[in-house]
């Protein structure tokens, strides 16, 4: 079993979690150490998100995109902010309980261009390897709110002390 189940109460952490959100507007996800996701809120992934997972394609990027960008954080040991396989922004920050990796805090799914055109025009060029229906990719995106780097930073710094606090 993963440490980091033992060493958190699932509840206040789903908690906290709940309250980044309720600021940020971001989800926000906890894995161990091997990436498996213990808790996350919302619990559903943003709709252009489950657009791009319907494909097999795009389902394995977005886990291989998740396992380097963990990588990365724990080599840095900090956040690693960066653009997605499919062009949406992320922050993962390694989680670490007496000096052993215990697993990752993940946000992500943040539309930041600051032309929403073409930001879209920009995921769908990126996701054309995925065979994704871009219809439904548009319509979800439209629903996306665009995040400026400055707020995705500070919220990424929130994200650092959460993990701290952790």
């Amino acid at each position: 079993m993963a440490v980091m189940v033992t060493s958190f109460d699932l509840q206040k952490l789903g908690s906290l979690l709940r309250d980044f959100y309720e600021i940020a507007h971001i989800r926000i996800t906890v894995f161990d150490e091997s990436l498996n996701e213990l808790i996350s809120y919302p619990s559903e992934v943003a709709p252009y998100c489950r657009v791009i997972r319907g494909t097999a394609k795009g389902y394995k990027a977005c886990m291989e995109c998740d396992k380097k960008a963990c990588a990365t954080a724990a080599k840095i040991r900090n956040t690693h902010i960066y653009k997605c396989h499919a062009g949406l922004t992320e922050a993962v920050t390694p989680l670490y309980v007496g000096g052993v990796l215990a697993g990752y805090l993940m946000f992500g799914h943040v539309f930041s261009y600051d032309d929403r055109e073409a930001g879209v025009q920009a995921i769908e060029k990126i996701c054309e390897p995925y065979h994704v229906n871009n219809r439904l990719l548009r319509e979800a995106l439209a629903e996306a709110v665009p995040l400026s780097k400055g707020y995705i930073k500070s919220a990424a710094q929130i994200l650092h002390a959460v993990a701290s606090y952790l």
